[in-house]
């Protein structure tokens, strides 16, 4: 996939994460405006403790022993330039750390400890970094009803002011905070957060995955090597498998070759634009704050694309179960669209739209990074297969809910692939309260970024942390010394946490969950060469090429 790597944060909504990556200049005059700007919209400049403390959670005693956020430790920002050029390539110390972030991550860790202030980088406001699991359970149990995370203005800006029929009534989940997030939430928590509605879509996602299995078996050569993108293919299934789960549609996207103007192949490429006009404009430093550039009016028609490519799906679809005309799909499970429809058809309409943006992607990633480690390490990948076939022992075996909650080295290697690789680096924050964290004042309005990402691959937490050990997961270990249990719970936190966690979560799982047994169960896979070079947009990826092959399993 073609994606930019110049981003400052990094940011995904549903499980929202920012970190720091690189930055560019802009002038020097735009600059001391942004630098005016993030100093005026610092928490410590307007916060003030309440008598009743209210706003506060801590004590006034507590508050009162503190340190000022400002001696909160952190790069010191130079005069007019802030601190902007440490993300700078070659001359920053922290430029040419934009596709291995974690070095960036160490470098603050080592050299300020668990909290650390990043202040004045062009276009951001002050932000607190975290590496204490601690001080992450601390604030995710004190968020209240209403979490606050930074929005994607661009979004915001286009469902408000350009999409208007679609988006009056509610903005979704992705551009929403407050009581319009809740009510939105609360709706359709009933219909996609039920565990037992997952069983539901068992058998049409483990056909969708047998048919990607089929699609690999047809385009491999002899050497049982792909000369196309493996993640293209990827794409193909993970919009094949969220277009069922949202619609009841099948697009056919693994049934053949895709000519560049069908709609699937159009939805995939315009999501990807989508999501890297979101880092150029939502997360990297640009001039679209103060006028229309260039990249702000392509970004525009990019997300105008996405909504008309989605909305004519999602129409035909309403259409259908208005009929009650579905055909063929009389007796398959109704959509998660046609049980909202009965809820709300605003709400409806915006969480089908806001599924086929963001199931795409993240999805592909996660299934990407699990069949890399387990390519690299065959042992692992004998043990699964084994648990797999003992259960699912030939091809007429069929697939249940309850043979899926029967695999628990299956689901160790899904959380072992994210705790080494996550989709996203962390999660952000916005402190609906203020409080206290290691003996400094973080007052409400702060920005705060939990640094998942480091944290899981340190051998403070993990023993062996660089290892892909699927074992550490399993009960049957709670004991041993590499156990998951003996690292703080709030160290991987793949989907979120509370009440502002992943909505898609059991879609993914069972998504993945279901493609990895059935891939498992047809094929060996094996990587040749160097281990693939990793970028960043909005998410973590591998980038090409992906030195797989597909060996018959015998």
């Amino acid at each position: 996939m073609n994606r930019s790597v110049n981003n400052m944060f990094l940011l995904v909504q549903g499980r929202s994460v920012l970190s720091m990556t690189q930055a560019r200049f802009l002038g020097t005059c735009t600059i001391n405006r942004q630098l005016e700007n993030m100093s005026e919209e610092c928490p410590a400049h307007a916060a003030k403790p309440k008598k009743d403390f209210s706003d506060y959670h801590c004590s006034k005693e507590e508050w009162d022993n503190a340190k000022p956020f400002s001696q909160i430790p952190g790069p010191v920002p130079l005069p007019i330039i802030g601190n902007t050029w440490r993300f700078l390539p070659k001359i920053g110390e922290y430029g040419n750390m934009a596709n291995d972030i974690t070095k960036m991550f160490d470098r603050l860790h080592s050299d300020f400890g668990e909290i650390v202030k990043m202040e004045k980088v062009l276009g951001r406001k002050t932000a607190i970094h975290l590496f204490d699991p601690n001080d992450i359970e601390k604030i995710y149990k004190a968020e209240g009803v209403f979490p606050e995370r930074m929005l994607l203005p661009s979004m915001l800006y286009f469902r408000k002011n350009m999409r208007q029929e679609i988006f009056k009534h509610t903005k979704g989940l992705l551009t929403s905070d407050g009581e319009d997030w809740y009510t939105f939430r609360n709706k359709v928590n009933t219909i996609m957060m039920q565990p037992k509605m997952i069983k539901q879509y068992v058998e049409p996602v483990d056909s969708i995955a047998k048919e990607f299995v089929t699609r690999i078996q047809s385009i491999r050569g002899k050497d049982n090597k792909l000369s196309i993108d493996f993640m293209t293919e990827i794409n193909k299934w993970s919009l094949e498998s969220i277009t069922y789960l949202a619609l009841n549609t099948k697009l056919g996207c693994l049934q053949g070759e895709l000519s560049d103007d069908s709609t699937p192949a159009k939805m995939i490429k315009i999501t990807e634009e989508v999501f890297i006009y979101l880092g150029k404009l939502d997360v990297e430093p640009n001039l679209s704050k103060f006028f229309a550039t260039p990249t702000f009016k392509k970004a525009m028609k990019a997300y105008d694309d996405q909504v008309s490519f989605s909305q004519g799906l999602i129409q035909k679809a309403v259409e259908r179960i208005e009929a009650k005309n579905i055909g063929d799909m009389s007796d398959s499970e109704p959509s998660v669209l046609e049980k909202l429809l009965k809820v709300d058809k605003n709400v409806a309409i915006v969480m089908a739209l806001d599924m086929l943006l963001a199931g795409i992607d993240t999805t592909s990633t996660a299934l990407m990074n699990i069949f890399y480690y387990l390519a690299i390490n065959q042992s692992k990948q004998d043990i699964l297969r084994k648990e797999i076939m003992t259960l699912l022992p030939d091809n007429n075996s069929k697939l249940t809910a309850d043979i899926l909650n029967s695999l628990p080295y299956m689901k160790a290697c899904i959380k072992e692939a994210a705790r080494l690789y996550p989709v996203t680096a962390g999660t952000m924050r916005i402190l609906t309260k203020g409080t206290v964290l290691k003996g400094y004042q973080l007052p409400k309005g702060t920005d705060v970024i939990f640094l998942h990402m480091a944290i899981s691959i340190s051998e403070k937490h993990f023993p062996r942390p660089q290892e892909f050990i699927p074992e550490r997961w399993l009960r049957e270990n709670i004991d041993s010394d590499i156990s998951y249990k003996k690292a703080h719970p709030f160290c991987t936190m793949h989907f979120g946490f509370g009440a502002r966690s992943c909505v898609g979560r059991r879609f993914a799982e069972l998504e993945l969950e279901v493609a990895l047994i059935n891939f498992m169960r047809y094929f060996k896979l094996k990587w040749e060469g160097p281990p693939p070079k990793r970028g960043i947009t909005t998410i973590n990826y591998l980038k090409p090429p992906f030195n797989f092959t597909f060996e018959n399993v015998k």
